[in-house]
């Protein structure tokens, strides 16, 4: 698990520090005085080969929101960087740059539900401190305008950034980035015509750092940027951003001869920090503010209705599970689309739930019933005999949700988790919580959550539940953990279906599990 997070997290880094590297391709192999041009040019052919090799336009309201995305994270973003680079030394842009992780966060806390923690926080604050250590100059000057520019460039920036989680794309992932990239690439043609003129005619030098700048530096990098939003937090993605002064000046000095004092190396060692405090911070665990197992949790709030509707596809909608994890959803105002099997099963669904016909180990059905959607929740089981072909339904889900690109809370089983004080022990290995009929199933969800394990591409959350998990009442209160089977005062790991569906539609709404496992349980 924690390699493949770590090859996502290397990989979408890939991105800020080639980035790092525009500085040293602009001053070394472009005219002098386009940086306009240079945008356009890094965005506008990249973007329509990709659409070209994809052969994928927008649909429906991608058309509007392919705009919005490639007007924040590429036409308005380099439009803001180029009257900030002309009106501030650099050193003063990257800086004020530096605030956008901490934007990122609290635009997550507000679209996303993620909680900005102290940690959080304490490293925003050391990122933008080192950044000015690493950039900032004593004699750099404060233009207004400028200020207001690299600030907003910060803000356009990280709207991008969680708004691209926000919004998932039925599309892939090259085909969305082909629509950014083509957006914001139109949106500065006009504004590089108007502002820098007629372009001169590029040397061979010129053609080569373009070349460059479009197919390294903006079709692969922004390639990888996105394809990290898709399956990190967006705030530990923002957080990377801060690579690309730090590359910046490393070229400077290996290339350019520049000086690189001890103040600077001060500022990389606390850039490098912050960067290892926000990727390496656990996911928040602790139960829904407000929430106690004899208490139901408190209605929620009108005016957030519209940030928190969500379009909800439940598969094994007519399950024990799922049936239940319907009724919450619709309960809170999301749009579902429950899948069954078996048509003739679904006359007990709610008449507000979109009935359709499917199967979750059908990769095509999968990709086709997610298109467009916000979430996909997996409550399915295989039938009595058939617990074998559970790992190959799984690896069929993930597939089909690979091409679209939505994100999947997938209910398991608790065999895998550990005893608590049983030495490692695991829960298929106890006797006592699991009799000999139920050891297949448990065994099948143990290859289950290793076949997630291995998935590199969806933003999975696998959810197990405690030994005994039973229709009940529901009381909106449980525990969260982790790898460990969660016990009671008196030595029971239990849950009702319909609190483990509270449990569900609270990561739903604020995701904390990203492409890892926990547990539930009172």
């Amino acid at each position: 698990m924690l390699s493949n997070r770590l090859k996502v997290v290397s990989a979408t880094a890939l991105a800020p520090a080639v980035w790092g590297s525009t500085y040293l391709v602009t001053t070394e192999f472009l005219p002098p005085g386009r940086p306009l041009l240079a945008a356009t040019v890094r965005a506008l052919p990249a973007g329509l080969v990709l659409i070209a090799l994809t052969r994928r336009l927008p649909q429906g309201d991608w058309w509007w929101r392919a705009l919005v995305l490639g007007a924040l994270n590429i036409g308005g973003f380099f439009a803001l960087l180029f009257v900030a680079a002309y009106r501030l030394p650099g050193g003063v842009a990257a800086t004020i740059g530096a605030i956008q992780p901490l934007l990122a966060a609290g635009l997550a806390a507000l679209l996303l539900g993620e909680r900005l923690t102290v940690r959080t926080a304490a490293a925003g604050v050391a990122g933008v401190a080192g950044i000015a250590l690493l950039v900032l100059r004593a004699d750099a000057h404060l233009d207004v305008t400028g200020v207001a520019a690299a600030a907003g460039g910060a803000v356009v920036m990280a709207a991008g950034v969680v708004l691209s989680k926000r919004w998932t794309s039925p599309a892939p992932l090259l085909a969305t980035t082909g629509w950014q990239l083509t957006a914001g690439g139109l949106m500065l043609l006009p504004v590089a015509l108007l502002v820098e003129g007629r372009p001169p005619v590029p040397t061979g030098a010129n053609l080569a750092g373009y070349g460059y700048l479009a197919v390294i530096g903006t079709a692969v990098a922004y390639a990888l940027w996105f394809r990290g939003i898709r399956a990190l937090p967006p705030t530990k993605v923002a957080f990377l951003g801060l690579l690309s002064p730090m590359v910046a000046t490393a070229l400077g000095w290996l290339w350019l001869g520049q000086d690189l004092s001890a103040p600077q190396l001060v500022g990389g060692l606390v850039v490098l920090a912050a960067l290892v405090a926000a990727q390496t911070a656990a996911p928040a665990t602790a139960r829904r503010t407000g929430t106690h197992p004899l208490l139901p949790p408190p209605p929620p709030l009108p005016l957030c209705k519209e940030l928190t509707s969500m379009r909800i596809t439940v598969f094994g909608a007519n399950g024990n599970v799922g049936s239940r994890v319907v009724a919450e959803a619709l309960s809170r105002g999301h749009e579902v689309t429950a899948v069954v099997r078996d048509p003739a099963r679904a006359g007990a669904l709610p008449p507000a739930a979109t009935v359709r016909t499917g199967d979750a180990r059908d990769a095509d059905a999968v990709a086709e019933l997610s298109a467009g959607q916000d979430l996909v929740i997996s409550a399915t089981r295989p039938a009595p005999g058939s617990e074998g072909e559970l790992a190959d339904a799984t690896r069929a889900l993930l597939a089909g949700l690979a091409r679209t690109g939505v994100r999947l809370l997938l209910v398991g089983g608790a065999g895998s988790l550990t005893v608590p004080g049983g030495g490692g022990r695991t829960v298929v290995d106890d006797p006592a919580l699991v009799p000999p009929s139920w050891r297949p199933i448990a065994l099948a969800c143990g290859e289950q959550l290793a076949v997630c394990r291995d998935e590199t591409v969806v933003d999975w959350a696998y959810v197990s539940p405690p030994a005994l998990l039973e229709p009940g009442r529901r009381t909106g209160g449980y525990r969260l953990g982790a790898d460990e089977l969660l016990v009671d005062d008196r030595g029971v790991s239990e849950i009702s279906m319909e609190d483990l569906a509270v449990a569900l539609l609270d990561e739903a709404e604020g995701p904390r599990h990203h492409r890892t496992r926990f547990t539930v349980g009172y």
